[in-house]
């Protein structure tokens, strides 16, 4: 299968991005063609890194993603699913393949940034189909807090 992962986070010096690094070596080592497009550079991995530029002002980060990546929907749209941070969710709209959505984290930011990220993260469950999460807890927050169905959400 072949896989595209779209995230913000920034790959080799994100500390959270070793999560994103093993899961994505993961699914290659399984077999399938994994394409992870992100800002940052990784070396030594078993899937393709394809660096995405970003915005330095915090708030414009993940929409100079999309904006970069909106340059690159023919080739997200060549894999058999995509994979897509709820960040980033806005992409969706212009993939015609399978898309689910990645929420490691609802909005964690302090202060203004972190009430002006809750509205983009509901309007992504609100249009996504499929979504996984990091915990079983974390998926009841979703239902809860979305009335997503709980039904489409992975662990």
């Amino acid at each position: 299968m072949d896989i595209a992962w779209v995230s913000s986070r920034v790959l080799g010096s994100d500390l959270c991005s070793t999560t994103q690094i093993n899961l994505a070596n993961g699914l290659s080592k399984k077999g399938h063609t994994v394409i992870f497009y992100s800002p940052g550079s990784v070396a030594g991995v078993r899937f393709q890194h394809i660096c995405t530029m970003q915005s330095r002002v915090s708030g414009f980060k993940s929409r100079s993603i999309v904006k970069n990546l909106l340059t690159k929907i023919d080739d997200l749209n060549k894999a058999d699913v995509v994979l897509i941070d709820w960040t980033l969710w806005d992409l969706a709209s212009r993939i015609s393949k399978p898309k689910v959505l990645i929420d490691r984290s609802p909005p964690a930011d302090s202060g203004l940034l972190a009430k002006l990220q809750w509205r983009p993260w509901r309007r992504a469950w609100s249009k996504a189909k499929k979504g996984i999460v990091v915990s079983s807890v974390h998926s009841k927050f979703v239902t809860e807090i979305t009335k997503f169905d709980g039904k489409s959400i992975r662990v």
